[in-house]
């Protein structure tokens, strides 16, 4: 058992960890305005399977994540109200490990259909954009890079909810995902 170091948490931080089986941190984080945010849980060199819990201020749980990092990671991408929440850093019963926690806000921007859009994204970032859809239908998306970079773009399409409805991963360097 390790002690925590540290107890807040702001945008744009990254707080380091150890954590025992069962044991979890707890960070205040205060949200200055409504927006998007990204909340990553990363094992750091060590076999930890890591649990992501966010709550309201006065603990209810708002959402959870197992796996959604991928790799034994877990994240939770949603929009939250200006206020005070509680982020749980925690981990299976039977793991153990350093984990980094970051917190970022994420630029959301409209999609409009039939409308080119030109933008770009730095490595490890992630951009949100909104589709208004006023009725059931089949959308196509296309983000493809346009220079000679080793960029390979990658989509995940989800409801208003954030319920996942399609991913496109295209591993290596495909030049585009749909």
């Amino acid at each position: 058992f390790t002690p925590q170091e540290f107890t807040t948490i702001s945008l744009n931080e990254t707080r380091k960890g150890w954590l025992a089986p069962n044991q979890k941190h707890v960070y205040d984080f205060t949200m200055e305005k409504n927006g998007f945010v990204i909340i990553d849980q990363m094992k750091d060199n060590s076999n930890l399977d890591t649990y992501l819990y966010l709550n309201n201020e006065s603990g209810a749980q708002l959402q959870a994540d197992d796996d959604g990092g991928g790799n034994l990671n877990s994240r939770i991408i949603r929009e939250l109200q200006a206020g005070k929440y509680k982020i749980i850093a925690g981990t299976y019963p039977n793991s153990s490990g350093q984990y980094k926690l970051t917190v970022k806000r994420i630029e959301v921007q409209a999609l409009n259909f039939g409308k080119l859009l030109k933008d770009s994204v730095q490595a490890g970032d992630m951009k949100m954009y909104i589709i208004d859809m006023k009725s059931p239908g089949t959308v196509n998306i296309l983000a493809k890079r346009e220079d000679s970079s080793n960029f390979a773009p990658y989509m995940d399409l989800k409801s208003e909810t954030g319920a996942f409805i399609e991913k496109d991963n295209n591993p290596g360097s495909n030049p585009s995902a749909t």
